[in-house]
């Protein structure tokens, strides 16, 4: 029943540590989230190839626990007092709290309470001030859900509810001329049941990594994964040969080599013929990596 429930959750979190340290990190979030929401398990760690040192001024996301007091003040302590041993260590000081970091590119993370209500998992992005009305219309889009605001320049979605407790993806504008700055350490996973709709709508090239997933960039500069669901993208063990939309070979086409590209004028003609699984291998020749944020 809980993997199920985690392959029914829209949103994921990939984070990329140095090489040696995705077991400790990927331990740290263990037991963070056995603490305070066990059922919400979105945080994957990954190694980079290589050692990544830049620490982001202001970090494009971050993570907040909003736990209730009335289960103890000591709970809420006892997430503090964990964010300041390592392998946290102390990233800024806002008016809502402190935040800290689990290393270089990675997000921040802060706990704060509330007085009513359920408790509530929070991933924030940050959007520059210039694009956070398209960043909602294009988080829109990929959620197929309309954005809760409370007041200018804040919104979020909810993402998943159980009974006290919720996991939201929350948008925040910044003040004019603030730089926005992407975590290169972390990556946002979204689930989506097509994606030859959803390409020609995205601000940025979409480009696939694997038979599901698809990779992208949001306004802001922000890595975006897209784990297909659709059963049109599953290959089943009878064939090799699905029917892909014309957008989806479209982008596939691109990645080849162009010695291998089709003429335009037999595109329509390989479209619901050409194997998926030839495809991607084509298309793998050129990029070694198979992740181009790494």
């Amino acid at each position: 029943r809980k993997q199920r429930q985690q392959q029914l959750l829209l949103m994921h979190l990939h984070l990329l540590a140095n090489p040696g340290d995705s077991l400790l990190l990927q331990h740290t979030l263990d037991r963070l989230l056995r603490w305070l929401c066990p059922s919400l398990r979105i945080f994957h760690v990954s190694e980079r190839a290589s050692p990544f040192r830049t620490y982001p001024r202001y970090p494009s996301l971050a993570i907040t626990f909003f736990l209730h007091e009335a289960y103890g003040e000591e709970r809420i302590l006892k997430v503090l007092d964990f964010f300041q041993r390592p392998p946290w260590h102390y990233h800024h000081t806002e008016s809502c709290g402190n935040f800290y970091s689990l290393g270089a590119g990675m997000p921040v993370w802060g706990v704060r309470p509330v007085h009513c209500g359920g408790e509530i998992l929070r991933v924030t992005l940050y959007s520059a001030y210039d694009n956070y009305e398209d960043a909602v219309r294009l988080y829109e889009t990929v959620l197929q859900r309309q954005a809760e605001e409370q007041k200018a320049g804040f919104c979020w979605f909810t993402l998943h509810m159980e009974p006290g407790l919720c996991l939201q993806l929350a948008l925040k504008q910044l003040s004019p001329g603030v730089r926005v700055e992407p975590c290169s350490s972390a990556v946002l996973q979204f689930s989506v049941e097509e994606i030859g709709q959803l390409v020609p709508l995205l601000p940025n090239p979409c480009t696939p990594i694997s038979a599901t997933r698809w990779q992208t960039e949001d306004l802001d500069g922000n890595k975006v994964l897209f784990q297909v669901t659709a059963g049109y993208l599953l290959l089943s063990a009878a064939s090799s040969r699905v029917l892909l939309t014309p957008s989806i070979h479209m982008n596939l086409f691109s990645c080849l080599p162009r010695y291998l590209r089709p003429a335009s004028s037999v595109f329509n003609i390989l479209c619901p013929i050409y194997p998926l699984s030839l495809l991607y291998t084509l298309s793998r020749l050129s990029q070694p990596s198979p992740f181009n944020f790494v």
